[in-house]
């Protein structure tokens, strides 16, 4: 199966692909190359760790599922719904279709669907608004260090929430993910496409050779592994570690 989202637990790297989501240790040579590698049969479209190590899975039509601990889920190759908790709009979410999610300072989850944003608290589920625009609605969010919100769209320019405004950069992309580095910096992946936001400015990232021109690619998903190397998700090529 081709890799999809990514996600760093404390001791295992989450990748989604097909219909499974598998838990592959650190100090593995290759994804599936591992026998002591976790598995959850589930087909997920998005992955968060939040600092509490929780792994949030994301589903196209079906909501969310949570998995406290998931590290200690190493070694068994195949777990179903008895480990998750489950969340979909009977619970309060805005909509089953959910397209992104993130952690703030405060450790809050946004989670972004096709009929709006939800925020869950410790025991709480808030929705919450958020500015949509014509290009579609699968928002890639991420929290800068001053607190503010960034959002990337398809189709349109990249977006901040501060406060009671909305402010938009640059010209219209496809940004289909995004993710805020250790340093503080903010990273956006989309259509051919990989950005980087230090300080207020945006830069274009060359990414690997070994990804080909000639295919259609997409940054899917990028996350800072244990080795300290930045990896992304490509479609069609796989998972690549950008050489800082």
């Amino acid at each position: 199966d081709q890799a999809g989202e990514i996600a760093q637990s404390r001791n295992l790297l989450w990748i989604a692909a097909g219909r499974k989501v598998r838990g592959i240790p650190a100090d593995a040579a290759r994804p599936g190359g591992d026998a002591n590698a976790a598995q959850i049969e589930l087909s997920a479209n998005g992955l968060l760790v939040d600092r509490d190590n929780t792994l949030w899975i994301l589903t196209h039509e079906d909501g969310i599922e949570r998995v406290s601990n998931p590290d200690s889920l190493r070694g068994k190759p195949a777990l179903t719904s008895s480990v998750l908790q489950h969340f979909t709009q009977e619970q309060g979410l805005t909509d089953d279709r959910v397209t992104y999610a993130f952690e703030d300072r405060e450790g809050n989850i946004w989670i972004s669907t096709r009929g709006g944003l939800d925020r869950f608290r410790p025991g709480n589920l808030v929705p919450g608004p958020f500015p949509y625009g014509s290009g579609g609605q699968d928002l890639a969010l991420v929290a800068a260090k001053d607190g503010s919100i960034w959002a990337g769209n398809l189709g349109q320019p990249l977006m901040r929430f501060q406060g009671n405004g909305v402010s938009f950069f640059g010209e219209n992309r496809d940004i289909t993910c995004a993710f805020r580095d250790t340093d503080g910096s903010l990273w956006f992946g989309g259509d051919s496409l990989l950005l980087h936001d230090v300080k207020g400015k945006i830069q274009k990232v060359a990414l690997p050779h070994e990804i080909d021109p000639r295919l259609r690619w997409g940054v899917q998903s990028i996350v800072r592994g244990l080795d300290g190397g930045l990896r992304i998700s490509v479609t069609e090529n796989g998972v690549f570690r950008l050489q800082d």
